[in-house]
């Protein structure tokens, strides 16, 4: 089909073209289902349980599939990490894929049981960007430690959305 998948946000529809998993599916709270694909493969499933503390200073992706044709993308997948503390400045994404057509919808990402939280880096679920543009996906934050969420760049809000990203 042309349209977007979907998991933890709705794909992108063409009318009349179809789409594969249009409604969201899987869970909020604890995600494990791999993302739906479409003309391109949905995003995998990472599930991390560490009994201490976990540093993430690269990127850890469940990505949905890319394509220069062809019609829809595939959805981000899940990521799932459970630990005592997070630190780094890394990047821990779930996004849409995309191609000529429309975007596939975001993942899920979920961050459990951490007590001790200073990771400062990016955590993105947007939907797939080319076309007709997939909806974001979802972040569970533990609330064992979530006292405080800052949102931006430094107070920077021009990319800042919450809902869906029309």
């Amino acid at each position: 089909g042309y349209g977007g998948a979907a998991h933890g946000g709705v794909g992108g529809y063409v009318i009349g073209h179809g789409t594969f998993a249009r409604e969201p599916y899987g869970s909020f709270t604890n995600p494990m289902s791999l993302g739906s694909g479409s003309w391109t493969p949905g995003g995998g499933a990472i599930v991390l349980v560490v009994g201490g503390g976990i540093a993430i200073n690269g990127t850890i992706s469940a990505n949905g599939g890319v394509s220069s044709g062809g019609a829809g993308g595939g959805a981000g997948g899940a990521i799932n990490i459970t630990a005592g503390t997070l630190t780094g400045t890394g990047t821990i994404r779930a996004r849409g894929g995309y191609n000529s057509w429309s975007g596939g919808g975001g993942g899920r990402i979920a961050l459990q049981g951490m007590t001790n939280d200073t990771f400062s880096g990016e955590i993105e679920v947007h939907g797939g960007n080319n076309g007709v543009r997939g909806m974001a996906g979802t972040i569970w934050l533990s609330p064992i430690r979530r006292s405080n969420l800052v949102i931006g760049n430094g107070g920077s809000y021009t990319n800042l959305r919450f809902g869906c990203d029309g």
